[in-house]
């Protein structure tokens, strides 16, 4: 029988496989480390995060004083899913698990536009409570008609009617689609190469795809002033002190105009790239595509544009 090896030798073998880990990680990362643009997603990330995290302790605070506070309780329970799905969904990007974080995606938009659901209608959070603390079995004739009364797109329609656009309804088809299994929807899954469409390889040696994370980003980063809208609508509807929540409605004040510059930026670039993306699948010459690109850049703001996408050398920020 094999023996056990000395404690020391495991934990030099475990340090050896995580340097390895860790210089491979940042052999892919290198590029993109001095992003601009990743340095600006990582601070906006911060300051919403830090905004939502003051919302949920408010949110605890009035559910503990007031056992009636039903939005409260129903947004400390999609709030804890929406940040967890966060976190895991970056951390799969990092990893190359792109068809793992559409399923996240899915659930976090629901739950992004549930919870704004609720703070425009707090009568439906009892009801949203009490229906799905049955046991989650279809058989439940009361657990069917949750789903069924609670379902996107009637959450999407009440949303519209109050003129507001639910941040899941673009990507939701999509996303379904992968989550789903089907053949097109595993290519999220698995490798296929170029002299071989039809087969699909198990993808065992994940690749950082930059485009692909910036896509995905792009719909993450759309979610994150959400949570905090319907934490300050439902305030401002009800009696909870001004006291409590007057500093969130401040700050956000402060940064939300900012934000949808950034995110009108971000928009234009998306659909600059799936433009870019299309012709490419039309078979047009890359070289070609990558310069009507880098002239639309030029055009658009102004500036000089590397085709190749690489950093400039004084430093300073492409958009």
């Amino acid at each position: 029988m094999p023996r056990n090896r000395p404690r020391h030798q495991k934990r030099r073998e475990s340090e050896e496989a995580l340097a390895f880990v860790l210089k491979a990680t940042l052999q892919v990362a290198v590029h993109h480390q001095g992003s601009p643009w990743l340095r600006d997603y990582l601070a906006q990330k911060f300051h919403w995060h830090s905004l939502f995290i003051r919302a949920m302790d408010v949110a605890s605070s009035i559910a503990q004083r007031n056992n009636q506070s039903d939005f409260s309780k129903t947004y400390l329970i999609l709030g804890a899913r929406w940040f967890s799905h966060h976190e895991s969904v970056e951390a799969l990007l990092t990893n190359g698990r792109y068809g793992d974080c559409m399923v996240l995606m899915r659930s976090l938009l629901e739950d992004t536009d549930l919870m704004t659901y609720f703070s425009l209608y707090p009568e439906e959070a009892s009801d949203w409570n009490e229906r799905l603390s049955h046991d989650p079995v279809w058989p439940d004739k009361v657990y069917r008609q949750s789903i069924q009364k609670f379902g996107m797109r009637h959450i999407w329609q009440m949303l519209k009617e109050k003129g507001i656009e639910p941040v899941g309804e673009r990507d939701y088809s999509i996303l379904s689609a992968v989550v789903h299994a089907s053949s097109w929807g595993a290519r999220f899954y698995g490798r296929t190469f170029p002299d071989d469409p039809d087969r699909l390889y198990l993808n065992l040696a994940p690749l950082y795809d930059a485009a692909a994370s910036f896509s995905i980003a792009l719909v993450l980063q759309r979610t994150y002033p959400r949570p905090i809208e319907a934490f300050l609508m439902a305030c401002e509807a009800s009696t909870a002190p001004k006291s409590q929540w007057r500093s969130i409605k401040r700050d956000y004040d402060s940064f939300i105009e900012g934000w949808r510059t950034k995110m009108e930026l971000d928009s234009w670039f998306r659909v600059a790239m799936d433009d870019a993306e299309e012709r490419l699948s039309r078979g047009e010459d890359p070289e070609a595509v990558q310069a009507d690109l880098a002239k639309l850049i030029h055009e658009t703001f102004g500036q000089p544009a590397d085709p190749a996408g690489g950093d400039k050398p004084t430093g300073e920020a492409s958009p």
